[in-house]
């Protein structure tokens, strides 16, 4: 059985689904061990606080002794040195799809899925689990939340489980990761188009879900945000029970978290909790103080009304209500985005949504594409300089670039001089985050230079 070996061994085990299955692994008492490029991640502290043992690059000795390997398409997938050396010696492996699918075996599992909001909704239901008195075991695709790890098992309760419509591994498994998952209910958030690189068309998307909802058992409860007509559309075709939320459901609650879209995920995972028998009028301190999961509109800085943003969205719907959120919230500010678009290939799919929504900040610029390690930049004729092209084409004058640190210093440094009240959002899925402590510097040189 999966759950039977005492030592398991994780290929890339920054990334952050591998890190909640480390500590998850952990909390089972197994020995984990991983492996991982020797660059620093968010993740990496989580790792070390449990004392999990890290090799920073990748190696056939680093399996060893190990008794089951686990890995994802990251890192050449099924072509990655370890993984080569587990399959020669018949080591047990598992992809990491398949191998959460497994866990889901083990309890009754919550599966938050959506295109867009997923992370930040299970974070939720975590904290609305714990609220109602009840044992949450969970995987979150963030590096952590509200003092919380992105994973934890623990006896009885439900598992609160993100859910991915991405397949397990774009080279050698195409089966989507919902494929694997046995959920007991299903919080779904919206259906929308994100992966043109594995999906050629919505419909295809469409038709995961489908297949998804229809394997929820008789008994399985069904949620559904009723604002998204696409996804009311598949979940009356999938011939289950549902019960749909929005945003006049319910009276709403209290929350540091920002934007209309937040509330919903509230009402959402309230509405899921009502429908598995629990009194949300017992939720209402449950989000009072929680302003987000990492990577998720997170505050990095705030001094003399100067205010950085960090946010993991590459979805043209995702960047649209994070700034309209912002804008929202900072009626006085002006609102610049730094945005890094995160493969060639939905950069080239989406790119005039791309520029329709970077167009609702005052200005946005545009770092250049982090592309998959599976794409060649050659393929694509897509560039970031090329969506300035067809902004400009477009009417939109407000979109610029940044190709140097030199370029990126110098602009925040005029922004902070120019604006009295301003906040800078940084988004993106790649490694834009890095540029966080440039940006610090900038914003503190010029106001420390004003303040003399």
């Amino acid at each position: 059985m999966i759950l039977d070996y005492k030592k398991y061994h994780l290929v890339g085990i920054q990334g952050v689904g591998m890190t909640a299955l480390a500590l998850i692994l952990a909390d089972m008492g197994k020995e984990v061990t991983g492996s991982d490029s020797g660059e620093e991640f968010l993740t990496g502290e989580y790792l070390r606080k449990r004392s999990i043992k890290l090799f920073t690059s990748f190696s056939q000795e680093n399996i060893s002794d190990t008794q089951c390997v686990i890995y994802t398409g990251a890192h050449n997938g099924v072509q990655n040195i370890e993984v080569q050396e587990a399959l020669q010696r018949n080591i047990p492996m598992y992809s990491l799809a398949q191998f959460v699918g497994e866990l889901t075996n083990s309890k009754k599992t919550i599966s938050i899925c959506g295109c867009h909001g997923k992370t930040t909704t299970t974070a939720l239901a975590v904290l609305a689990g714990e609220a109602l008195g009840i044992p949450m075991s969970y995987y979150v695709g963030g590096a952590g939340f509200a003092g919380h790890s992105s994973g934890k098992w623990c006896n009885g309760g439900y598992f609160a489980l993100e859910s991915d419509e991405y397949v397990a591994d774009p080279v050698a498994d195409k089966v989507a990761k919902l494929e694997y998952i046995h959920p007991y209910a299903i919080l779904c958030t919206n259906i929308d188009f994100d992966h043109p690189d594995v999906y050629s068309s919505i419909e295809e998307v469409e038709k995961v879900y489908l297949e998804y909802f229809k394997r929820l058992p008789q008994e399985g409860k069904l949620i559904i945000c009723g604002e998204d007509e696409r996804l009311v559309r598949v979940a009356k075709q999938s011939g289950h029970a549902f019960t749909t939320y929005q945003l006049n459901t319910e009276k709403p609650f209290q929350t540091a978290l920002i934007g209309r879209h937040n509330q919903l995920n509230i009402i959402g995972v309230a509405t899921l909790f009502s429908e598995l028998g629990y009194n949300t009028a017992d939720l209402s301190s449950a989000f009072v103080n929680f302003t987000g999961v990492s990577r998720r509109q997170e505050k990095i800085y705030e001094n003399n009304n100067k205010i950085v943003f960090d946010d993991y969205g590459h979805h043209p719907a995702e960047i649209a209500a994070t700034i309209k959120a912002v804008k929202s919230a900072y009626p006085a500010h002006h609102v610049t985005v730094l945005f890094q678009p995160h493969t060639y290939s939905r950069t080239e799919a989406l790119k005039k949504e791309f520029i329709k929504a970077l167009s609702i900040a005052d200005d946005s610029f545009i770092f250049p594409i982090f592309g998959s390690a599976r794409e060649k930049a050659s393929d694509y004729s897509i560039s970031s300089d090329r969506l300035i092209d067809l902004s400009k084409q477009s009417g939109i004058h407000t979109i610029q670039t940044i190709h140097t640190d030199d370029e990126l210093t110098a602009t925040t440094e005029k922004l902070t001089s120019q604006y009295s009240k301003l906040v800078i959002m940084t988004m993106g899925a790649g490694d834009v985050y890095k540029k966080h402590d440039l940006i610090k510097k900038a914003l503190s040189s010029v106001q420390n230079s004003n303040a003399r």
